[in-house]
């Protein structure tokens, strides 16, 4: 009863706990698979050809209505946002407050560490967030991600086309 009373006023934390506890978790397995390099490999050429599919269906619907494809200039490192406002350590702490506080494996710091030394880290994460959004720049490290199939619905045969990938992005950088 505490944590319905403490939680109130989150409506998608009562929601997720309500959900964890009335629907059953999907394990699933793939009988037809012994070696999990094979799986994996597998499920990522999959997921990987039905990509290019999406992005030559895309293409193909511009070109459709358009009759040519925009090509973004590749970013040559003397691009800038000039319009850009900095974000100040104040709006920078609200959103680490608002934001999710899952952690993924990827991550240099669990999430509880970083929120509970938020006064210490602010200044830290405040320049390299401006840093990085004045110069239009995402650092590849950021963009790692673990990639988790999952099954589009609950009672499904665990074959390839039911599944759908969920990513887990690394939400930290080390400092």
């Amino acid at each position: 009863m505490d944590f319905m009373s403490e939680n109130g006023g989150d409506q998608g934390r009562l929601f997720r706990a309500t959900r964890a506890l009335l629907l059953p978790k999907d394990d699933f397995c793939f009988p037809e698979y012994v070696d999990g390099a094979a799986l994996a490999n597998d499920i990522g050429r999959f997921f990987h050809r039905k990509i290019i599919t999406i992005c030559a269906d895309l293409d193909a619907a511009v070109i459709g209505a358009q009759g040519w494809v925009h090509h973004d200039a590749v970013f040559d490192g003397d691009q800038k946002l000039y319009d850009f406002t900095p974000l100040s350590a104040e709006e920078v702490s609200k959103l680490i407050q608002r934001s999710s506080k899952r952690s993924c494996t990827l991550d240099p710091m669990p999430t509880s560490l970083v929120v509970s030394m938020v006064d210490e880290l602010l200044p830290s994460i405040t320049r390299i967030l401006n840093s990085s959004l004045c110069l239009g720049h995402f650092p590849e490290v950021w963009k790692a991600a673990l990639v988790d199939p999952r099954l589009k619905k609950a009672g499904q045969a665990a074959s390839l086309p039911n599944l759908r990938p969920v990513s887990w992005l690394m939400s930290k950088v080390a400092f």
